[in-house]
Protein backbone atom coordinates (compact mmCIF):
# COMPACT_ATOMS: atom_id res chain seq x y z
CA UNK A 1 0.00 0.00 0.00
CA UNK A 2 2.74 2.25 0.72
CA UNK A 3 4.01 1.84 -2.54
CA UNK A 4 1.07 2.28 -4.33
CA UNK A 5 0.51 6.09 -2.10
CA UNK A 6 4.65 6.82 -3.00
CA UNK A 7 3.99 5.56 -7.20
CA UNK A 8 0.78 7.69 -7.15
CA UNK A 9 2.62 10.65 -5.79
CA UNK A 10 5.08 10.78 -8.27
CA UNK A 11 2.42 10.22 -11.43
CA UNK A 12 0.95 13.39 -9.79
CA UNK A 13 4.34 15.03 -9.37
CA UNK A 14 5.06 14.52 -13.02
CA UNK A 15 1.80 15.83 -13.91
CA UNK A 16 1.80 18.65 -11.98
CA UNK A 17 5.23 20.24 -11.01
CA UNK A 18 5.76 23.18 -8.69
CA UNK A 19 8.71 24.71 -6.95
CA UNK A 20 7.48 23.97 -3.47
CA UNK A 21 7.33 20.52 -4.47
CA UNK A 22 10.80 20.15 -6.14
CA UNK A 23 12.40 21.85 -2.63
CA UNK A 24 10.74 19.57 -0.59
CA UNK A 25 11.87 16.73 -3.12
CA UNK A 26 15.56 18.52 -2.80
CA UNK A 27 15.54 17.76 1.14
CA UNK A 28 14.37 14.17 0.76
CA UNK A 29 17.47 13.75 -1.51
CA UNK A 30 19.84 15.90 0.90
CA UNK A 31 18.21 13.24 3.87
CA UNK A 32 18.47 10.17 1.61
CA UNK A 33 22.39 11.49 1.64
CA UNK A 34 22.99 11.95 5.52
CA UNK A 35 21.09 8.63 6.06
CA UNK A 36 23.67 6.64 3.87
CA UNK A 37 26.70 8.73 4.99
CA UNK A 38 25.48 7.30 8.74
CA UNK A 39 24.79 3.94 7.73
CA UNK A 40 28.26 4.27 6.30
CA UNK A 41 29.51 5.08 9.83
CA UNK A 42 27.85 2.39 11.26
CA UNK A 43 29.67 0.18 8.75
CA UNK A 44 33.44 2.26 10.03
CA UNK A 45 32.42 1.84 13.80
CA UNK A 46 31.36 -1.68 13.33
CA UNK A 47 35.07 -2.69 12.01
CA UNK A 48 36.93 -0.59 14.32
CA UNK A 49 34.79 -2.34 16.96
CA UNK A 50 35.58 -5.38 15.56
CA UNK A 51 39.86 -4.77 15.19
CA UNK A 52 39.27 -3.53 18.58
CA UNK A 53 37.77 -6.84 20.24
CA UNK A 54 40.21 -8.70 18.09
CA UNK A 55 43.39 -6.98 19.98
CA UNK A 56 41.62 -7.08 23.33
CA UNK A 57 41.79 -10.79 23.12
CA UNK A 58 45.39 -10.92 21.82
CA UNK A 59 45.99 -8.71 24.83
CA UNK A 60 43.90 -11.21 27.09
CA UNK A 61 46.06 -13.89 25.49
CA UNK A 62 49.52 -11.74 26.47
CA UNK A 63 47.99 -11.60 29.75
CA UNK A 64 47.55 -14.84 30.89
CA UNK A 65 51.02 -15.99 29.49
CA UNK A 66 52.67 -13.41 31.93
CA UNK A 67 50.74 -14.15 34.72
CA UNK A 68 51.73 -17.68 33.69
CA UNK A 69 55.28 -16.95 33.59
CA UNK A 70 54.90 -14.56 36.88
CA UNK A 71 53.83 -17.67 38.49
CA UNK A 72 56.95 -19.97 37.22
CA UNK A 73 59.12 -17.12 38.27
CA UNK A 74 57.77 -16.93 41.44
CA UNK A 75 57.77 -20.38 42.50
CA UNK A 76 61.48 -20.21 41.35
CA UNK A 77 62.28 -16.83 43.21
CA UNK A 78 60.60 -19.25 46.49
CA UNK A 79 62.56 -22.17 45.85
CA UNK A 80 65.75 -19.23 45.41
CA UNK A 81 65.03 -17.75 49.29
CA UNK A 82 64.60 -21.48 50.30
CA UNK A 83 68.11 -22.13 49.20
CA UNK A 84 69.63 -19.24 50.10
CA UNK A 85 68.12 -19.68 53.27
CA UNK A 86 69.58 -23.57 53.88
CA UNK A 87 72.65 -22.24 52.33
CA UNK A 88 72.81 -19.34 54.84
CA UNK A 89 72.30 -22.20 57.51
CA UNK A 90 75.17 -24.31 55.85
CA UNK A 91 77.52 -21.60 56.50
CA UNK A 92 76.64 -21.11 60.06
CA UNK A 93 76.92 -24.74 60.71
CA UNK A 94 80.45 -24.69 58.68
CA UNK A 95 82.00 -21.69 60.40
CA UNK A 96 80.82 -23.69 63.96
CA UNK A 97 82.57 -26.37 62.29
CA UNK A 98 85.93 -24.50 61.69
CA UNK A 99 85.94 -22.72 65.32
CA UNK A 100 85.75 -26.12 66.95
CA UNK A 101 88.16 -27.03 64.74
CA UNK A 102 90.83 -24.49 64.91
CA UNK A 103 90.28 -24.82 69.24
CA UNK A 104 90.72 -28.48 68.64
CA UNK A 105 93.80 -27.57 66.31
CA UNK A 106 95.39 -24.94 68.90
CA UNK A 107 95.14 -28.11 71.43
CA UNK A 108 96.71 -30.76 69.41
CA UNK A 109 99.37 -28.51 68.22
CA UNK A 110 100.21 -27.69 72.04
CA UNK A 111 100.06 -31.02 72.87
CA UNK A 112 101.93 -32.00 69.66
CA UNK A 113 104.68 -29.67 70.97
CA UNK A 114 104.62 -31.12 74.94
CA UNK A 115 105.49 -34.60 73.51
CA UNK A 116 107.45 -33.71 71.10
CA UNK A 117 110.04 -32.18 73.83
CA UNK A 118 109.65 -35.02 76.16
CA UNK A 119 110.05 -37.38 73.59
CA UNK A 120 112.95 -36.17 72.14
CA UNK A 121 114.53 -36.45 75.49
CA UNK A 122 113.86 -39.31 76.29
CA UNK A 123 114.89 -40.56 73.03
CA UNK A 124 118.41 -38.05 73.17
CA UNK A 125 119.81 -38.08 76.47
CA UNK A 126 118.11 -40.94 78.12
CA UNK A 127 117.98 -44.48 77.35
CA UNK A 128 116.14 -45.27 74.13
CA UNK A 129 112.62 -45.56 74.00
CA UNK A 130 110.53 -47.18 71.50
CA UNK A 131 107.29 -46.22 73.16
CA UNK A 132 108.35 -42.28 73.20
CA UNK A 133 108.84 -42.63 69.32
CA UNK A 134 105.59 -44.44 68.87
CA UNK A 135 103.77 -41.36 70.90
CA UNK A 136 105.48 -38.63 68.07
CA UNK A 137 104.24 -40.85 65.51
CA UNK A 138 100.98 -41.48 66.50
CA UNK A 139 100.86 -36.85 67.39
CA UNK A 140 102.23 -36.58 63.91
CA UNK A 141 99.07 -38.65 62.23
CA UNK A 142 96.71 -36.91 64.58
CA UNK A 143 98.25 -33.52 63.48
CA UNK A 144 97.98 -34.24 59.75
CA UNK A 145 94.44 -35.64 60.35
CA UNK A 146 93.22 -32.61 62.05
CA UNK A 147 95.11 -30.17 59.26
CA UNK A 148 93.50 -32.33 56.12
CA UNK A 149 89.99 -31.84 58.37
CA UNK A 150 90.39 -28.33 58.26
CA UNK A 151 91.56 -28.06 54.75
CA UNK A 152 88.42 -30.07 53.84
CA UNK A 153 86.23 -27.83 55.72
CA UNK A 154 87.86 -24.35 53.85
CA UNK A 155 87.00 -26.39 50.89
CA UNK A 156 83.37 -26.96 51.93
CA UNK A 157 82.84 -23.32 53.01
CA UNK A 158 84.01 -22.23 49.42
CA UNK A 159 81.23 -23.87 47.94
CA UNK A 160 78.91 -23.52 49.97
CA UNK A 161 80.12 -19.44 50.00
CA UNK A 162 80.20 -19.91 46.10
CA UNK A 163 76.66 -21.38 45.80
CA UNK A 164 75.50 -18.96 48.25
CA UNK A 165 76.88 -16.33 45.86
CA UNK A 166 74.87 -18.14 42.79
CA UNK A 167 71.85 -18.45 44.59
CA UNK A 168 72.02 -14.77 45.59
CA UNK A 169 72.70 -13.41 42.21
CA UNK A 170 69.83 -15.84 41.08
CA UNK A 171 67.68 -14.73 43.41
CA UNK A 172 68.50 -10.85 42.42
CA UNK A 173 67.74 -11.27 38.55
CA UNK A 174 64.60 -13.63 39.16
CA UNK A 175 63.31 -10.26 40.98
CA UNK A 176 64.38 -8.08 38.32
CA UNK A 177 62.56 -10.55 36.20
CA UNK A 178 59.42 -10.42 38.51
CA UNK A 179 59.22 -6.46 38.14
CA UNK A 180 59.68 -6.49 34.23
CA UNK A 181 56.97 -8.65 34.68
CA UNK A 182 54.54 -6.70 36.97
CA UNK A 183 55.63 -3.40 34.76
CA UNK A 184 54.54 -5.42 31.86
CA UNK A 185 51.40 -6.46 32.75
CA UNK A 186 50.31 -2.96 33.84
CA UNK A 187 51.32 -1.64 30.51
CA UNK A 188 48.88 -4.44 28.91
CA UNK A 189 46.38 -3.60 31.21
CA UNK A 190 46.38 -0.34 31.25
CA UNK A 191 46.36 -0.67 26.91
CA UNK A 192 43.38 -3.13 27.47
CA UNK A 193 41.12 -0.56 29.52
CA UNK A 194 41.55 2.04 26.92
CA UNK A 195 40.68 -0.65 24.08
CA UNK A 196 37.45 -1.41 26.44
CA UNK A 197 36.32 2.34 26.65
CA UNK A 198 37.01 2.76 22.44
CA UNK A 199 34.67 -0.38 21.88
CA UNK A 200 31.90 0.81 24.59
CA UNK A 201 32.49 4.35 22.43
CA UNK A 202 31.86 2.41 19.03
CA UNK A 203 28.70 0.29 20.24
CA UNK A 204 27.29 4.25 22.02
CA UNK A 205 28.11 5.69 18.26
CA UNK A 206 26.44 2.93 16.44
CA UNK A 207 23.28 3.68 18.73
CA UNK A 208 23.66 7.10 17.73
CA UNK A 209 23.89 6.71 14.33
CA UNK A 210 21.30 4.22 14.05
CA UNK A 211 18.65 6.85 15.94
CA UNK A 212 20.04 9.60 13.56
CA UNK A 213 18.99 7.22 11.03
CA UNK A 214 15.30 6.42 12.59
CA UNK A 215 15.36 10.27 13.07
CA UNK A 216 15.96 11.18 9.42
CA UNK A 217 13.57 8.98 8.17
CA UNK A 218 10.71 10.05 9.83
CA UNK A 219 11.15 13.84 8.29
CA UNK A 220 11.78 12.18 5.24
CA UNK A 221 8.16 10.47 5.75
CA UNK A 222 6.89 13.91 7.20
CA UNK A 223 8.44 15.82 3.95
CA UNK A 224 6.66 13.08 1.19
CA UNK A 225 3.53 13.54 3.47
CA UNK A 226 3.50 17.31 2.70
CA UNK A 227 4.33 16.53 -1.13
CA UNK A 228 1.14 14.33 -1.45
CA UNK A 229 -0.63 17.36 0.47
CA UNK A 230 0.48 19.89 -2.06
CA UNK A 231 0.40 17.78 -5.17
CA UNK A 232 -2.96 17.46 -4.04
CA UNK A 233 -3.97 21.12 -3.37
CA UNK A 234 -2.13 21.79 -6.97
CA UNK A 235 -4.19 19.14 -8.76
CA UNK A 236 -7.75 20.92 -6.88
CA UNK A 237 -6.39 24.22 -7.41
CA UNK A 238 -4.99 23.92 -11.70
CA UNK A 239 -6.73 20.78 -12.77
CA UNK A 240 -9.99 22.78 -14.52
CA UNK A 241 -12.47 19.81 -15.81
CA UNK A 242 -13.93 20.75 -19.45
CA UNK A 243 -17.40 22.47 -19.41
CA UNK A 244 -19.78 22.66 -21.98
CA UNK A 245 -23.23 24.93 -22.12
CA UNK A 246 -26.60 23.23 -21.41
CA UNK A 247 -29.67 24.91 -22.48
CA UNK A 248 -33.09 23.99 -21.44
CA UNK A 249 -36.24 25.73 -22.27
CA UNK A 250 -38.62 26.97 -18.61
CA UNK A 251 -42.41 28.08 -18.38
CA UNK A 252 -42.05 31.83 -16.75
CA UNK A 253 -45.65 32.35 -14.69
CA UNK A 254 -45.53 36.26 -14.33
CA UNK A 255 -48.74 38.51 -12.52
CA UNK A 256 -49.05 41.92 -13.63
CA UNK A 257 -49.18 44.23 -10.63
CA UNK A 258 -51.62 46.76 -11.79
CA UNK A 259 -53.93 44.48 -13.31
CA UNK A 260 -52.99 41.04 -11.38
CA UNK A 261 -53.63 39.21 -14.93
CA UNK A 262 -50.76 36.00 -14.73
CA UNK A 263 -49.50 35.46 -18.24
CA UNK A 264 -47.10 32.50 -19.24
CA UNK A 265 -44.01 32.83 -21.27
CA UNK A 266 -41.18 30.49 -22.29
CA UNK A 267 -37.45 31.15 -21.56
CA UNK A 268 -34.46 29.68 -22.31
CA UNK A 269 -32.30 29.23 -19.52
CA UNK A 270 -28.11 28.20 -19.87
CA UNK A 271 -25.76 26.37 -17.36
CA UNK A 272 -22.12 25.25 -17.30
CA UNK A 273 -21.88 21.48 -17.22
CA UNK A 274 -18.56 19.31 -16.23
CA UNK A 275 -18.27 16.84 -19.31
CA UNK A 276 -16.54 13.85 -18.07
CA UNK A 277 -13.43 12.55 -20.40
CA UNK A 278 -13.32 8.69 -19.43
CA UNK A 279 -11.98 6.49 -21.69
CA UNK A 280 -13.43 2.51 -21.82
CA UNK A 281 -10.66 0.06 -21.61
CA UNK A 282 -12.06 -1.02 -25.39
CA UNK A 283 -11.21 2.78 -26.37
CA UNK A 284 -7.78 2.37 -24.88
CA UNK A 285 -6.87 -0.70 -27.19
CA UNK A 286 -8.59 0.50 -29.95
CA UNK A 287 -6.20 3.22 -29.91
CA UNK A 288 -2.99 2.10 -28.05
CA UNK A 289 -3.20 -1.11 -29.31
CA UNK A 290 -2.33 -4.28 -26.78
CA UNK A 291 0.63 -3.99 -24.46
CA UNK A 292 3.35 -6.83 -24.37
CA UNK A 293 5.14 -8.61 -21.17
CA UNK A 294 8.08 -6.21 -20.14
CA UNK A 295 10.48 -9.19 -19.44
CA UNK A 296 10.30 -13.08 -19.39
CA UNK A 297 9.69 -15.24 -16.00
CA UNK A 298 7.01 -16.62 -14.07
CA UNK A 299 4.04 -14.96 -12.64
CA UNK A 300 4.43 -14.28 -8.79
CA UNK A 301 1.66 -12.39 -7.82
CA UNK A 302 -1.09 -10.90 -10.36
CA UNK A 303 -2.93 -7.72 -9.73
CA UNK A 304 -5.06 -7.78 -6.16
CA UNK A 305 -3.41 -11.43 -5.36
CA UNK A 306 -2.88 -11.42 -1.67
CA UNK A 307 1.05 -11.28 -0.79
CA UNK A 308 1.54 -11.36 3.28
CA UNK A 309 -1.04 -10.27 5.62
CA UNK A 310 -3.58 -8.36 4.52
CA UNK A 311 -1.55 -6.72 1.98
CA UNK A 312 -2.66 -7.28 -1.68
CA UNK A 313 0.09 -6.53 -4.76
CA UNK A 314 -1.12 -3.32 -6.98
CA UNK A 315 0.78 -4.83 -9.92
CA UNK A 316 1.81 -7.59 -12.01
CA UNK A 317 5.03 -9.17 -10.26
CA UNK A 318 7.10 -11.07 -12.66
CA UNK A 319 10.35 -13.71 -11.27
CA UNK A 320 13.17 -13.39 -13.62
CA UNK A 321 16.47 -13.44 -13.53
CA UNK A 322 18.72 -11.12 -11.94
CA UNK A 323 20.02 -8.77 -14.84
CA UNK A 324 17.38 -9.88 -17.96
CA UNK A 325 16.53 -7.16 -20.09
CA UNK A 326 13.38 -4.91 -19.46
CA UNK A 327 11.60 -3.65 -22.67
CA UNK A 328 9.01 -0.99 -22.99
CA UNK A 329 5.62 -2.27 -22.94
CA UNK A 330 4.00 -0.19 -25.71
CA UNK A 331 4.65 2.92 -27.54
CA UNK A 332 5.03 6.14 -25.44
CA UNK A 333 6.64 8.57 -23.65
CA UNK A 334 9.04 8.12 -20.54
CA UNK A 335 7.44 10.44 -18.09
CA UNK A 336 9.61 9.15 -15.23
CA UNK A 337 12.96 7.69 -14.67
CA UNK A 338 14.55 7.42 -11.78
CA UNK A 339 14.48 6.15 -8.17
CA UNK A 340 11.20 5.73 -6.23
CA UNK A 341 11.33 4.56 -2.22
CA UNK A 342 10.63 0.49 -2.21
CA UNK A 343 10.69 -0.15 -5.91
CA UNK A 344 14.24 1.19 -6.48
CA UNK A 345 14.95 2.13 -9.83
CA UNK A 346 11.93 3.24 -12.00
CA UNK A 347 10.97 4.05 -15.37
CA UNK A 348 7.13 5.31 -16.02
CA UNK A 349 5.61 5.64 -19.85
CA UNK A 350 2.83 7.54 -20.32
CA UNK A 351 0.95 5.20 -23.22
CA UNK A 352 -1.55 7.96 -24.36
CA UNK A 353 -5.48 8.01 -23.50
CA UNK A 354 -4.90 8.05 -19.51
CA UNK A 355 -2.97 4.59 -19.62
CA UNK A 356 0.36 4.86 -18.07
CA UNK A 357 2.89 1.32 -17.32
CA UNK A 358 5.41 1.71 -14.86
CA UNK A 359 8.29 -0.79 -14.45
CA UNK A 360 9.96 -1.02 -10.67
CA UNK A 361 13.25 -2.92 -9.59
CA UNK A 362 15.59 -2.06 -12.10
CA UNK A 363 19.76 -2.09 -11.49
CA UNK A 364 19.83 0.14 -14.74
CA UNK A 365 17.97 2.54 -16.67
CA UNK A 366 18.71 3.14 -20.12
CA UNK A 367 16.41 5.75 -20.62
CA UNK A 368 15.37 9.33 -19.71
CA UNK A 369 12.37 11.56 -19.18
CA UNK A 370 11.34 12.40 -22.46
CA UNK A 371 12.53 9.81 -24.19
CA UNK A 372 10.31 8.26 -26.93
CA UNK A 373 10.06 4.67 -26.79
CA UNK A 374 8.98 1.81 -29.12
CA UNK A 375 7.36 -1.03 -28.15
CA UNK A 376 9.72 -3.94 -26.62
CA UNK A 377 12.58 -1.00 -26.76
CA UNK A 378 15.04 -2.20 -23.88
CA UNK A 379 14.43 -0.28 -21.51
CA UNK A 380 16.57 -1.21 -18.59
CA UNK A 381 17.94 -4.15 -16.55
CA UNK A 382 16.44 -6.04 -13.81
CA UNK A 383 17.92 -5.80 -10.34
CA UNK A 384 16.31 -6.96 -7.09
CA UNK A 385 13.26 -6.19 -5.35
CA UNK A 386 13.21 -5.16 -1.48
CA UNK A 387 12.75 -8.70 -0.90
CA UNK A 388 16.02 -9.69 -2.63
CA UNK A 389 14.81 -11.35 -5.55
CA UNK A 390 14.94 -10.51 -8.75
CA UNK A 391 11.42 -9.68 -9.66
CA UNK A 392 10.24 -6.95 -11.96
CA UNK A 393 7.30 -4.49 -10.48
CA UNK A 394 4.98 -4.00 -13.40
CA UNK A 395 2.18 -1.92 -12.42
CA UNK A 396 -0.85 0.06 -15.42
CA UNK A 397 -2.58 2.98 -14.42
CA UNK A 398 -5.31 4.80 -16.12
CA UNK A 399 -6.08 7.93 -15.06
CA UNK A 400 -3.84 7.40 -12.17
CA UNK A 401 -6.05 4.74 -11.04
CA UNK A 402 -4.25 1.10 -10.72
CA UNK A 403 -5.45 -1.36 -12.54
CA UNK A 404 -5.01 -5.43 -13.70
CA UNK A 405 -2.34 -5.39 -16.58
CA UNK A 406 -3.48 -8.84 -17.52
CA UNK A 407 -6.39 -6.67 -19.58
CA UNK A 408 -3.98 -4.66 -21.88
CA UNK A 409 -1.47 -7.92 -22.46
CA UNK A 410 -2.38 -10.17 -25.29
Amino acid sequence: MKRVVILLLFLTFILFPATDVNKLKTKAQTIDKNIKKNQENITVAKKKESETSRQITILDAELKELKENYYEIEERLQKAKLNLQYTEKNIVFINQEISSSNRYFSETIAKYNDYLFTSKKSFFLEDYDMNAYFDIENMKSIFGNVVTTLDNINTVKKDVSATRVKISNEKTQVESLMAELEAKQKEIEAVKVEKDRLVEKLKKDQVGYGNEISKLKKEKAALEKQIVAIIKAQTKAKTKPKTTVKKTTVTVKKKDPKTGKITTTKEVKTENVVVQENYSTSEIIKNVGYLSRPVDGSVKYNFGQMKSGEVSSSAMEIKAKLGQRISAAGDGEVIFAGSLTNLGNVVIINHGYGLTSTYGNLISVYVGKGTNVKKGQQIGVLGLSSDREPVLYFETRISSKAVDSRIFLN
